[in-house]
This record gives C-alpha cells, sequence and structure tokens, in this order.
C-alpha cells in the first residue's frame, strides 16, 4: 500500500509596498517575477514558520517503513530556461504534541488474578500453572523522550508454579492509510523492552525502586487540523505503556495504560500542581489526544521556545492563535484553532558581493588553448557541473563556440552518469543565442545513449 501527503509552503521576498501588517484573511500578493540578479555572489536572509501541529522527522517501522521527510528547495524562476533549483533534506524537531494539566494526574490500572499457562501454541493455550496478578502505577500519563518513569506503587504477584520474567514495554501503535480512491488503513506496531527482570514462582515484588527511561522515540502524532476536503491522515502513531508478566512458553499477562510522549518535558511547577479534574478514565489513544495540545494554542504546562531567528520566542498573529493562511479552506472545515492569516518577516536587503573573475576581454586565449583547459579540469574535478560552469565564466568566448564534437568530447569526461544531463545543460547555457545546433544535440546524446530523453529535455 502507499499512501503520501505532500505539504509545502512557499516563501518569497514581499514588495516593498505591502503594508505591514497586511490585511487580516488575505492573500499576500505573489513573487514579482520580473527580477534581475546582479552578478556576483547574493545573499538573502529568509525564515518561516512551519505548521506547529507538523509531525517531526521520523521514520516508522511498518511493513515497508513508513516515514516523515523535510527539505527545503530553492528555485530561480528563469524565463525561457529550465529553472535550477537545489534541495537540502533538513530535520524538523517537534514542538507539539504537549499535555494539559489532566494528563499529568496519577494513572492506576490492575487485573484480578488470571491464569497464566505453561505451553502455548499459536493461538491456543495449554496447562494452567496458577495465576499472576499485576498492578501498574504511573506518576503521570506524559512523558518527554529522556525522562525517568517512576513506577512506585506498580506490583508483580506471580502465584504460579514457573519462575517467570516481567517487561516494562513501550508499545507504538501505528495506523497507515492510503490517499488515493482506493483507500485502505493498515495497523502495525513496535515495541521497546524499558524493563526486564525474574519474578519468582509463589513471590511477590514491588516495583517501589525500579526507573525506566523513555527511549528516544518521535512523539505522539494524532494527525494534523488539515483542510475540510482531506480525506485521511497518511500516518498516526500513538503509544501504550505495558506492565507484562511473561511465561517459559510464551504466554503473557499484562495490564497497560495509553501515554502521551510529548514533544517538550512538563515544567516542575506543573507536575506538582496537577489536576484531576475533568479528565474522565482514558480508554483509547483518542481519550489521550483529547487532553493534548497539538496546534500552537498556548499552554501552562512545557516551557515552550523557538529557534533565534525570532528571538526565542513564541510570536503569534495580532488576530489569534496561528498565523497561516491556506488557499483551499473557506472556513467551513471547523478548525476553530486556526485564523488563517498570512505572515510577513522583515529582513535587511539582499547583501550583493561581486566575485573576482578572470573574464576574456580580448581573444588572446585562443580556442584550443581554452578547450583543452577545461578537459584538464574535468579529469582531476570531483564536480563535474560546478567545473563546467566556473570555466565558462572564465573563458565565456571559447564556451560560446564549441562545435558539436568538442561539446561530446567534454560529455564524455563527465564521472558519474548523474551529472551528464545537469553538464549538459551547463554547456548549453554557455552558448551564444542561436548557436545551439541539432548537431550539438546530436552530439550529447551520442556520448550518453542510456540518457537521450533526459538530454534532450534537457538542453
Amino acid at each position: 500500500m502507499f499512501g503520501q501527503n505532500d505539504v509545502y509552503v512557499q516563501a518569497w521576498r514581499a514588495p516593498s509596498t505591502l503594508a505591514l501588517p497586511p490585511p487580516s484573511g488575505k492573500k499576500l500578493p505573489g513573487p514579482d517575477k520580473k527580477v534581475s540578479l546582479p552578478g556576483g555572489r547574493t545573499t538573502y536572509a529568509f525564515a518561516f514558520p512551519t505548521r506547529a501541529d507538523s509531525p517531526g522527522s521520523a521514520v516508522i517501522n511498518c511493513g515497508d517503513y513508513a516515514y516523515i521527510a523535510y527539505y527545503i528547495k530553492v528555485e530561480i524562476d528563469r524565463k525561457g530556461w529550465k529553472n535550477p533549483s537545489l534541495k537540502l533534506p533538513i530535520t524538523v524537531i517537534p514542538s507539539r504534541p504537549v499535555p494539559m494539566r489532566q494528563l499529568l494526574s496519577p494513572a492506576y490500572n490492575q487485573i484480578e488474578p488470571s491464569p497464566i499457562y505453561a505451553a502455548k501454541f499459536c493461538c491456543f493455550k495449554f496447562k494452567e500453572a496458577g495465576t499472576v496478578n499485576i498492578k501498574l502505577h504511573l506518576n503521570r500519563r506524559a512523558f518527554a523522550p529522556g525522562e525517568t518513569l517512576a513506577l512506585s506503587g506498580s506490583e508483580v504477584m506471580n502465584d504460579s508454579t514457573m519462575n517467570c520474567t516481567w517487561q516494562i514495554v513501550l508499545r507504538q501503535d501505528i495506523i497507515i492509510s492510503t490517499t488515493g480512491r482506493l483507500a485502505s488503513s493498515k495497523n502495525g506496531y513496535e515495541k521497546f523492552t524499558l524493563l526486564e527482570k525474574g519474578v519468582a514462582s509463589q513471590s511477590h515484588l514491588r516495583l517501589d525502586d525500579l526507573k525506566a527511561k523513555i527511549p528516544a522515540v518521535p512523539p505522539s502524532f494524532f494527525g494534523a487540523n488539515g483542510l475540510s476536503v482531506a480525506r485521511r491522515e497518511p500516518l498516526r502513531f500513538s503509544y501504550k505503556l505495558v506492565l507484562q508478566v511473561k511465561a517459559p512458553s510464551g504466554h503473557k499477562v499484562k495490564v497497560e495504560e495509553h501515554i502521551l510522549v510529548s514533544a517538550l518535558p512538563a515544567t516542575r511547577e506543573a507536575i506538582e500542581n496537577f489536576s484531576t479534574s475533568g479528565c474522565p478514565p482514558i480508554v483509547t489513544s483518542a481519550d489521550i489526544s483529547t487532553y493534548a495540545v497539538s496546534d500552537d494554542g498556548p499552554c501552562e504546562t512545557v516551557a515552550l521556545q523557538t529557534g533565534l531567528e525570532d528571538g526565542g520566542v513564541i510570536e503569534t498573529a495580532a488576530t489569534g492563535t496561528a498565523n497561516i493562511w491556506e488557499q483551499d479552506d473557506t472556513g467551513a472545515s471547523g478548525n476553530t484553532n486556526y485564523i488563517y492569516q498570512p505572515q510577513v518577516l522583515v529582513f535587511p536587503e539582499p547583501d550583493t558581493v561581486v566575485s573576482p573573475t578572470t573574464q576574456e576581454t580580448n581573444n588572446d586565449v585562443d580556442h584550443n588553448t581554452g578547450y583543452n583547459e577545461l578537459l584538464s579540469r574535468m579529469a582531476i574535478e570531483y564536480d563535474s557541473r560546478l567545473a563546467v560552469d566556473k570555466w565558462i565564466k572564465e573563458y565565456p568566448m571559447v564556451a560560446s563556440s564549441l562545435t558539436p564534437d568538442e561539446f561530446g568530447g567534454v560529455l564524455k569526461k563527465v564521472t558519474f552518469s548523474l551529472e551528464q544531463a545537469a553538464v549538459a545543460r551547463e554547456l548549453a547555457s554557455g552558448m551564444k543565442n542561436g548557436s545551439l545546433s541539432v548537431d550539438h544535440i546530436v552530439a550529447s546524446t551520442e556520448a550518453f545513449p542510456f540518457l537521450k530523453v533526459e538530454i534532450i529535455k534537457m538542453m
């Protein structure tokens, strides 16, 4: 099965005539497409917020691995040419979900004495060997990765005739869904054993002094506040904490509690002043999500901070708790947590530095010398496209008059096949207007017979 949900944020330099703050609830003007980029190296400062309910980067073990990946793509929209672009993978560290006070109250669960079996085959159990009683007590229901999990008040009573093993397990429940017309879902899970010890026959074990740590797992993700037209979330995952007794046969008796793996740890003050009001028994992951803050609304249980780009503080829109505008949302989605508001970040003007070059100003360098210089660079440079780009800037007259045979000769020097089409495009950009002929294209396809279609598209 395959499901995909591509969400992107576009950022561009707003026109100088834009009024600040921009009009509430209206789309920002589009980018100015008639801009001349100056020669040299230009640095543009930029920053933009991700959605607060965006999940962090993660790889989830469910069948074929499900994953959440992010990258930044920069593109120059050039008239009449293929747009140069660059992608850079990034890691997004989530800041949500975080717990409400109700999830900081203690949780308690137990099972009455339950039979445990000395033999097990598939789903069948044989030879009852006695009973097991388990009590699970948690000081709270919300933990961030790396926090200590106290088990004070938890007990294991093994009244069977077997020596068994007790375990504390963190279980990640996963739901992946396709997003096409033939929509389907698949459930999976992954287990993380936090503690494991033996419990002798006819013994009673208290776990007061034992502690475990929440491993480095992705925080719970219950889905984003999408548009009303969105069909379903491609990926969701939540967590349970399981205390279980395991017989030598493999049969298990267990008790479990749903917990929130929070993106941020709760403050000491919030933990000491937890609230037990208005929190009914939590039976499912949906119950946990009711008491988790998954958007950019306020939360008093954690210390919220963002990056250096905005001073390390949360900045909200003047009109509400969010600054997101989505073109397809007409306000009918029912997501009252979001007020769709455009955002403008103000930065200084771009800084342009003209790099010194050895541009030709006359014909002192003859054609053959310049061409041989390129071939020698291609033999030693790791990045063939960059080598060609620098050579064109230094020898523009030679670059603009390459013959078809010379064109193909350069391309045959490209070491990596993935670079071949890009190098062909770079060479074509150095040709004078109208000097790139069909013969040049034919020579290129002969140099790369396995990449004919890609070469033609690039040129």
